[in-house]
């Protein structure tokens, strides 16, 4: 016996729904994100896929119930935003993306990229539905994609002030070069003058008692006193010793900078370790010197070490500011630990 006419369609029509909702079924399977609708009017979520279990663990079935629950989720830098952002771009009939952070129960943030269609009735939106996506992969890549470029940028503006620092070094030279020959010449000449006024003294006072030279010798004498004569003569010597002390260190200062910023190369070269490390040390002395004493004992026979020298200048700088810092950290708690302790005592 043949089935009714409308029987018929009935049941051709459930298996073709069922057909849909498995395709259905399957696509969303398929898909790479969380498939989700929400409905306006109850403000209940009405679909969230199982996906959502691999960005919050055991939450789907509660956030189906209770819809805060979510948002209790989004971090809370990004709910203002993520509220605000919603609110205002589902009434207008366009599909939008949201980005923002999911907090998971452990604390660890997950990045997600929300693509969302308001759906219309009569124009008015009475339902959204949108696909969630995992992009924390892209941001970490991001990330370490703009740190990378930071580092290049880095190593560039360190690379133009190695060059910068060589060339201020190689102008500062000549003229360095220049006053220390001229210092030196100053104190050779000075040790001579020094020497013949010596020898004047001497013949003044082993010089006979003369009418004649008396007023002379008195003058002189007022004008030695005048000049402090005897103050004078120890006093430019220390001048021009500590100026000669001065343009060595300039002048090794200089030498020390055009050897550190000097271009490295891509392959490995013999260098001194010994002038390395003074190198160093010379560039570095301004971290140094107010807080600790350095002292070296070099091997004069140390042969050549292969290596980029660009490379072991900068581990030695390392070395050499982080136990300067250090130090100064322990002298600042020594003397705060010292201030507090006087300051209970009074």
């Amino acid at each position: 016996m043949r089935k009714p006419a409308s029987a018929y369609v009935q049941s051709n029509m459930i298996k073709n729904i069922k057909t849909l909702q498995q395709q259905l079924e399957l696509l969303i399977d398929s898909i790479d994100g969380v498939v989700w609708g929400f409905d306006l009017e109850s403000k209940q979520y009405t679909f969230i896929s199982h996906q959502f279990d691999f960005l919050l663990p055991g939450l789907r079935i509660e956030a189906l119930k209770d819809p805060n629950l979510f948002y209790e989720h989004v971090h809370p830098d990004d709910q203002n935003k993520y509220r605000g952002e919603f609110l205002e771009k589902i009434h207008p009939p366009e599909s939008f993306q949201q980005e923002y952070r999911l907090l998971t129960s452990v604390g660890n943030e997950v990045h997600i990229r929300d693509i969302i269609t308001p759906v219309q009735e009569f124009g008015t939106t009475t339902y959204v539905t949108g696909i969630m996506f995992d992009i924390s992969r892209y941001k970490q890549a991001t990330q370490e994609k703009n740190k990378l470029e930071v580092q290049l940028r880095h190593t560039q503006k360190l690379e133009a002030v190695g060059q910068l620092a060589a060339g201020i070094a190689h102008e500062i030279n000549t003229p360095t070069q220049f006053v220390g020959d001229n210092i030196h010449f100053l104190q050779g000449a000075f040790n001579d003058l020094k020497f013949l006024l010596g020898k004047f003294e001497a013949v003044a006072q082993q010089a006979p008692d003369n009418d004649q030279l008396a007023p002379l010798k008195t003058e002189i004498n007022t004008l030695k006193k005048d000049i402090g004569f005897d103050f004078l003569m120890p006093d430019i010597d220390d001048a021009i010793s500590q100026s000669m002390e001065g343009s060595q260190r300039v002048a090794s200062i200089v030498k020390a900078m055009k050897s550190f910023s000097h271009p490295g190369s891509s392959e490995k070269e013999a260098i001194d370790l010994n002038h390395a490390i003074e190198s160093t040390i010379t560039v570095a002395r301004n971290e140094w010197k107010y807080v600790a004493k350095l002292e070296t004992d070099f091997d004069p026979d140390l042969s050549y070490v292969f290596c980029y020298p660009d490379e072991i200048n900068q581990t030695f700088l390392n070395l050499i500011v982080n136990a300067a810092h250090a130090i100064e950290k322990k002298h600042r708690k020594l003397r705060d630990e010292t201030n507090s302790y006087q300051h209970q005592k009074h």
